[in-house]
């Protein structure tokens, strides 16, 4: 059975990042298969601790909740990097500035299906690829995409 965890804070530079790659790195290393999403739509940096061994995604988690892309296109395998026993996923938020100013303008009614294909992509993560853990890294603060993150958690 798969669970999923957030990582959150009210203000920023508290580790959430941090600690959500270390227990990620950890727990793949010990042979559970684990998914790290940034959900920090205001401040994305887990990317810039990955770029150096993944490049640029063809796709972000915000192209997933914009309806561009299916759960399986966003997700990039790490397991190489930290030669784990369990496999490593992570989808990164886009952390070019156009990308943080139209997150921030998004309506209500978006963030409701936003959402719901959180919830989609936690039932895929679960039964197409048997994750054990899914961690997401959530924006500072309470706005509906934290608020999101947190609700769709165990």
């Amino acid at each position: 059975m798969s669970k999923t965890v957030s990582l959150h804070s009210l203000r920023g530079g508290t580790g959430k990042t941090v600690v959500g790659v270390n227990l990620a790195v950890m727990l793949a290393k010990k042979g559970l298969d684990v998914a790290l999403l940034d959900l920090d739509f205001r401040a994305p940096s887990l990317y810039h601790v990955f770029k150096q061994h993944v490049g640029e995604p063809p796709f972000w988690v915000n192209d997933y909740l914009n309806g561009r892309c299916k759960p399986d296109d966003l997700l990039i395998g790490v397991n190489s990097v930290f030669n784990s026993k369990g496999n490593l996923s992570v989808g990164f938020a886009d952390p070019r500035f156009a990308a943080l100013e139209d997150m921030l303008g998004k309506s209500g009614s978006w963030q409701t299906r936003a959402l719901d294909k959180l919830f989609r992509l936690k039932k895929f993560l679960a039964g197409n690829l048997n994750v054990d853990l899914c961690i997401c890294d959530t924006s500072l603060g309470i706005h509906y995409s934290s608020l999101n993150a947190m609700v769709h958690s165990d």
